[in-house]
């Protein structure tokens, strides 16, 4: 199964300063849902913004990897404006870091519905991190860093081996796919040592309207 996403990109810093930076490919689409994950090698991950739509607020995931104190998070911006755009990260100081930005059409993404961030040191053959809530429908979205491999490879199994299938970035693997319900495991491929994982599930927006009418939701 092909990537849900209208377009994506990554880029590295070689940790030449405090932020990563990278642009869209082509003009963003009104409405649409803008996901960002950020590796950091060692920083505190402050913010994401960008120049079409301003902060991006606090990390729908945060996680600082056991071993290689690696930090991982996930930034999400629902209802996007229209037009280029270039997105940046911002570290606490000077840091490698890496930056993948991917957009998905509004109908993908309308809500988060779980989270999950899981880690291993050594000697686990299938690492994976657990996001327990899905429902059919959903997106996926997960990333993993590895101590050891420059690439770390990445897939899913468990009760949904097809759910998250792409992968973008030079050292970050971001995975995606639509889920079959039920939960889903990302599990490293190749080496497992000091292997980390962070993943979301996003609720459609017909999850987001029924969520809304009980007092929950985007503010309107």
């Amino acid at each position: 199964m092909s990537s849900p996403s209208v377009q994506s990109t990554s880029t590295y810093n070689n940790g030449d300063t405090d932020t990563g930076i990278a642009t869209f490919p082509e003009n963003n689409t009104a409405g649409n849902t803008l996901v960002v994950t950020v590796l950091a090698l060692s920083e505190a991950i402050l913010s994401v913004s960008d120049t079409a739509n301003g902060s991006y607020g606090p990390a729908n995931v945060n996680h600082t990897a056991s071993y290689t104190g690696y930090r991982e998070a996930i930034f999400t911006l629902f209802n996007c404006k229209a037009g280029a755009n270039t997105v940046t990260a911002t570290c606490a100081v000077t840091d490698n870091i890496i930056i993948s930005i991917i957009e998905y059409p509004a109908s993908y993404a309308g809500s988060v519905r779980d989270t999950g961030a899981s880690d291993w040191t050594t000697g686990i053959t299938n690492p994976s991190v657990l996001v327990t809530s899905t429902s059919a429908g959903d997106l996926v979205v997960g990333m993993t860093s590895n101590s050891t491999d420059t690439v770390q490879a990445a897939g899913n199994v468990g009760t949904n081996p097809a759910n998250i299938v792409q992968a973008y970035g030079p050292a970050l693997p971001t995975e995606d796919g639509l889920s079959s319900g039920g939960a889903i495991n990302l599990t490293s491929l190749g080496a497992t040592y000091g292997w980390s994982a962070i993943a979301i599930a996003y609720a459609p927006p017909a999850s987001a309207a029924t969520l809304d009418t009980i007092g929950f939701g985007a503010e309107v």
